[in-house]
């Protein structure tokens, strides 16, 4: 299943407490504030389900005002995090957007706001996050060096594929393609060829994906269906029996394959 974006935090807290930050005010205040931030970053990070742990933390961190801007920006933006994780959407998006004033080049930030707009099922409001943060045109010039490019590529085209807009969602997947051939690129690139009738060019990246670890069932059913589509029935069952073999009782697979054998 395909998940929320995963942000690399920055810990900009630990830039701060070394080389080239600001001296601390008061004898102990900075190295409190410092270790409540990095508590909020590491909880955040883990992402283990205790969620409202990590806003309590995150917000003891915030509570220290810290100084130096790029901290806040990650504090708000690991508490958003915790937020959007429980389901506390407006108070995510709040937090994203106060660590967007205070980092407004953020990419990653950028991409856990329009996410959270996917989860509440705002998909036109996703797919204009996301637009707005790409719509510098150079920035596909970065898919390959920079994950955060990637990320916004790779995630307009599955919020494109919500709105149903395949044939915008495959050109944001080719793009993403050019950044990196991982599980979902692939399966998101050949599920909007799928949609648009362009099942011989979905095949390859299928048979790519099979090849990766994990592999999850949707690439089977996929792949099975893009096989029906060109008329080879015979594959697409073999196909599907392999993914049944491995997801025994999968729903999704057992009715492609008797749409496979009815074609």
């Amino acid at each position: 299943m395909w998940k929320s974006p995963v942000v690399l935090l920055t810990l900009s807290v630990l830039a701060c407490t070394s080389a080239g930050a600001p001296p601390a005010t008061t004898g102990s205040a900075a190295p409190q504030a410092s270790q409540r931030a990095r508590a909020c970053f590491d909880a955040a990070s883990a992402d283990d389900g205790a969620t409202q742990t990590t806003v309590a933390m995150c917000t003891a961190a915030i509570a220290e005002k810290p100084d130096h801007p790029a901290v806040m920006a990650d504090l708000l933006l690991a508490r958003g995090i915790a937020y959007r994780n429980q389901g506390d959407f407006p108070e995510a998006l709040a937090d994203f957007d106060q660590s967007l004033w205070l980092r407004s080049d953020s990419i990653s930030t950028a991409n856990m706001r329009a996410w959270t707009f996917r989860e509440m099922g705002e998909y036109a409001a996703a797919e204009e996050a996301y637009s707005q943060t790409l719509k510098d045109q150079s920035l596909k010039e970065q898919v390959a060096e920079s994950r955060s490019v990637w990320q916004a590529f790779l995630s307009r085209c599955v919020v494109r594929q919500d709105l149903g807009h395949f044939s915008l969602s495959a050109d944001d997947c080719e793009i993403a393609l050019q950044g990196r051939r991982d599980e979902d690129s692939l399966y998101f690139a050949a599920r909007a060829y799928n949609r648009l009738e362009r099942c011989a060019e979905a095949v390859p990246l299928l048979e790519e994906a099979l090849m990766l670890e994990p592999v999850l069932s949707r690439i089977y059913g996929e792949l099975g269906f893009a096989y029906g589509c060109i008329g080879n029935s015979q594959r697409a069952l073999t196909v599907l029996e392999e993914g049944l073999e491995r997801f025994p009782g999968d729903e999704g697979l057992q009715a492609m394959r008797r749409w496979v054998i009815g074609i």
